[in-house]
């Protein structure tokens, strides 16, 4: 009797294990859920403002935020989730080690970049220009490009306001024909 309520304790408790590590693991897929946007895989505006917060707390951290928005969008129809998937598989590649990739929303994305100046920034962006140009030329026989305004965070500047800098930026490079970033206004 003893060695059958023994045995019955060591099964009850690996299927107590087994149920703890598959809520883990539903947590954690709610979690990845919740963080990030299902078409793209990127992380999306929730979690971004989250991980600002958090560097704006680092008071040591440095970073860029990069807001970029695909030009003529609209004109892509038919396979405009083909191109934000592939645009976010671009971004990813580039931005791994570096920082973080966002779907800022629509055609909309943004990049935090940490620990990078501006040539390399422009650099990188530059790289991830001719990717996406060539991926849409070979794939849809049209050259598509995308516009960006970099912003360098400094202390004490609120989350919103970082996004509205970036944004005048875009916005600027969107006013000068677009398929380019802009670092500085003026």
């Amino acid at each position: 009797v003893l060695l059958c309520v023994f045995l019955i304790s060591i099964l009850l408790q690996m299927q107590r294990q087994r149920q703890e590590e598959e809520v883990k693991k539903l947590n954690e897929q709610l979690k990845d859920a919740a963080d990030k946007d299902a078409l793209t895989g990127l992380y999306n505006r929730r979690y971004l403002n989250q991980y600002l917060g958090e560097l704006i707390l680092d008071e040591k951290e440095e970073f860029d935020a990069v807001l970029i928005d695909l030009d003529f969008f609209k004109h892509v129809n038919g396979f405009g989730d083909i191109i934000l998937a592939e645009f976010a598989r671009l971004l990813t590649k580039h931005v791994k080690n570096k920082g973080i990739a966002v779907r800022f929303g629509g055609e909309e994305f943004m990049l935090v970049l940490k620990g990078m100046n501006t040539d390399e920034i422009g650099k990188m962006l530059e790289h991830i220009r001719r990717e996406y140009k060539e991926f849409t030329k070979h794939e849809k026989n049209i050259e598509c490009s995308f516009s960006s305004g970099v912003q360098h965070y400094t202390e004490g500047i609120a989350v919103t306001v970082l996004y509205r800098l970036a944004d005048e930026k875009l916005y600027t490079a969107k006013e000068r024909g677009r398929n380019q970033d802009v670092f500085v206004l003026g």
